[in-house]
C-alpha cells in the first residue's frame, strides 16, 4: 500500500530588502540600539525627531529623551519591561513631545540589540488636555449653578450638584447617590414623576417643563420646576434632571390671581348684590306673610266648630303652602348664586379633577348675568364637549376674565339691542374641548394683537383694567396644558362679532 501524498511548504521568508522596505513604511518609529547607543533608525523616526539618519546613527539614546523622562526610560531600559508607558522625547530644535514606547530585545547584524517602538501621541495628548480642561470649565459651571443639576439612572441619583445637594439639605454628594429621586417628590404626584422620567429615558426625547412639589430639607415641600433629557453618564444611559426653585415665584403667582379675582369680582359686586337682594327680599316678606298667616291660622283653630271656621282654616293652610313653596324658590336661587360664587371664592386647591366645561361656563355667566343684560344680549351655543381635567376655580376665573374683558370692549353707552357677546363650546376636529367667547366691541388693531397677552399691556383706559386679565388667562390655559388664541379687526360702527377670545384646552383621555 502506498504511502498517501503528502504536500510540505517551506514558510514565507522575507529578504533584507524587503524588511528594511517594510521598516521604512511603518507609521510608527523604530529605533535598534546596541549597548545605549543607536544603530538603526526608521525614516519615521527621522522625521519625528528632525534629525537625519546619519545624525542619529551612533548617538545615545538618551540624546533624544526629554530630561524629566530619563529616569524613566532608563529604568525601563535596565529592567527589560516590555509594557508600553509614555514618556517626553526631545527633538533637534529642542522642544519635547509626547510619544508612547515599547521595547523589545532582539539581535541584529549578530549582535544583541534592543528595539524600541515610538508612537508620536503629542495630537492626542492635547486633545486629551483640552477636553479635561473643558470637563473641568463644564464642571466648575454646574457645580455654581444655581439650578440643581441631577443625573438619575433607573430612577436612582448617580449625580448632584452642590445647588441639589443645598436644597435637600445634604452636604455631601455620597449622602445623596443612590436615593431614589420620586421619593422627594410629594406622594399625589410621584407616579407623575415617575412616568416622566421613565418616558424620558425610553424614548430619548426631552421631557417640557413641568412643576412638581418636592421635599426640601427643612421637612418642607417647595415647588421646583423641572425639565429633563436622555443623556450619556460615565458611559452609559442615563436621564438629566435640571430643576429650579420657583416656590415664592408660585405664591406671587397665585397671590396674582387671587389679586386679579378680586379685582373682576368687586367689579361684578354690584350685579351680585342685586342678584341676592331680589330673592331675599322676596323671602323676608314672605316670611312676615307666613308669621301673619300662621297667626291667623291658630286664632281660628281656638274658634269651636263652625263651617266658616273650616274654610278660612283650609283657605289658609293652602296660602301658608304657597308661600313656603315661593320661599323655597327664593332661597333656592340664593343658594345657586352662593355656589357659582363660592367657586370662585374659595380659589381652589389646584388639584384637577374631571369637569364638564358647560357647567363652570354656565356658573361664570350666570355671575354676570346682571351686569351683561344691560349691555349686550347674551347668546348661548353649548354644542357636547368631553370631559376636560383641570381645577374648577382656575376654569371660572379664565372664563370670568374673558367675560369681563367682553364686557369692557363694549362700548360704555352700549345698549342690549345694538351689542351681543356670545358664548360657544365645540369639540375640535382633533378631540379638543374648545370654548368661544366673542363680542361685538370696539376690537383691537392687528399690530396690537400679538401684545395683548403681555402683563400690563391694555389698550383700554386707565380708569378700566390693569391689563393683567388676558396675561392670567394664558398663564392658566397653559398651566392647563391648553392654548388660548385671539382673532381680532377694528370695529365699524354696530358691528358684529369683530373680536373673540377662544380658550382651548385638550381634553381628558384625548
Amino acid at each position: 500500500m502506498s504511502a498517501p501524498a503528502e504536500a510540505r511548504m517551506a514558510p514565507a521568508q522575507l529578504d533584507e530588502s524587503a524588511l528594511r522596505a517594510l521598516v521604512e513604511a511603518a507609521f510608527d518609529a523604530l529605533v535598534i540600539a546596541h549597548a545605549g547607543r543607536v544603530v538603526f533608525a526608521n525614516r519615521a523616526f527621522c522625521q519625528m525627531s528632525g534629525w537625519s539618519m546619519e545624525e542619529i546613527r551612533g548617538r545615545s539614546v538618551m540624546d533624544f529623551v526629554a530630561e524629566e523622562s530619563r529616569p524613566l526610560v532608563m529604568a525601563r531600559m535596565m529592567s527589560g519591561d516590555h509594557d508600553r508607558y509614555e514618556a517626553r522625547g526631545l527633538r533637534r530644535d529642542g522642544s519635547t513631545i509626547a510619544v508612547e514606547i515599547c521595547a523589545r530585545e532582539c539581535e541584529y547584524q549578530g549582535q544583541p540589540a534592543r528595539v524600541t517602538a515610538i508612537r508620536y501621541i503629542e495630537d492626542r495628548r492635547r486633545a486629551e488636555e483640552a477636553l479635561r480642561r473643558s470637563e473641568a470649565r463644564l464642571r466648575g459651571v454646574i457645580e455654581r449653578l444655581p439650578d440643581m443639576i441631577v443625573v438619575q439612572r433607573a430612577g436612582v441619583i448617580v449625580f448632584a450638584n452642590p445647588s441639589a445637594l443645598a436644597y435637600v439639605g445634604a452636604t455631601r454628594l455620597d449622602q445623596l447617590v443612590g436615593r431614589a429621586l420620586a421619593d422627594m417628590v410629594h406622594p399625589d404626584e410621584r407616579e407623575a414623576a415617575i412616568e416622566r422620567a421613565q418616558s424620558t429615558f425610553e424614548n430619548q426625547v426631552p421631557g417640557p417643563l413641568q412643576s412638581f412639589r418636592t421635599l426640601r430639607g427643612d421637612g418642607k415641600y417647595g415647588v421646583l420646576e423641572v425639565a429633563s433629557a436622555p443623556m450619556d453618564f460615565d458611559g452609559e444611559p442615563a436621564v438629566l434632571v435640571i430643576a429650579r426653585d420657583v416656590s415664592e415665584r408660585k405664591e406671587l403667582e397665585t397671590r396674582l390671581l387671587q389679586a386679579d379675582l378680586l379685582a373682576s369680582m368687586g367689579m361684578l359686586a354690584a350685579g351680585i348684590t342685586h342678584e341676592i337682594n331680589n330673592p331675599l327680599a322676596y323671602i323676608l316678606l314672605n316670611l312676615d306673610l307666613l308669621a301673619n298667616r300662621v297667626r291667623s291660622l291658630l286664632k281660628h283653630s281656638d274658634i269651636s266648630g263652625g263651617e266658616l271656621a273650616a274654610r278660612e282654616r283650609e283657605a289658609l293652610g293652602q296660602e301658608i303652602t304657597r308661600l313656603l313653596a315661593d320661599t323655597r324658590e327664593g332661597a333656592g336661587r340664593v343658594q345657586r348664586i352662593v355656589h357659582d360664587f363660592r367657586v370662585f371664592a374659595r380659589g381652589g386647591d389646584g388639584r384637577p379633577k374631571l369637569l364638564d366645561l358647560r357647567e363652570v361656563l354656565d356658573s361664570t355667566v350666570k355671575l354676570t348675568q346682571n351686569e351683561l343684560r344691560h349691555r349686550a344680549r347674551l347668546t348661548r351655543d353649548y354644542q357636547p364637549v368631553p370631559l376636560v381635567n383641570a381645577d374648577e376655580a382656575r376654569l371660572g376665573q379664565l372664563f370670568l376674565n374673558l367675560l369681563v374683558n367682553a364686557l369692557q370692549a363694549l362700548p360704555m353707552d352700549s345698549s342690549p339691542e345694538a351689542t351681543e357677546i356670545r358664548v360657544a363650546t365645540r369639540t375640535a376636529s382633533d378631540g379638543a374641548a374648545v370654548v368661544d367667547i366673542a363680542d361685538s366691541g370696539v376690537g383691537i388693531p392687528q399690530e396690537l394683537l400679538d401684545r395683548v397677552f403681555e402683563p400690563f399691556f391694555t389698550t383700554k383706559p386707565a380708569d378700566v383694567g390693569t391689563g393683567l386679565g388676558l396675561s392670567i388667562c394664558r398663564s392658566i390655559v397653559t398651566g392647563l396644558g391648553g392654548t388660548i388664541e385671539i382673532q381680532s379687526e377694528p370695529a365699524a360702527p354696530v358691528p358684529r362679532h369683530p373680536a373673540g377670545g377662544a380658550a382651548r384646552h385638550r381634553a381628558a383621555g384625548t
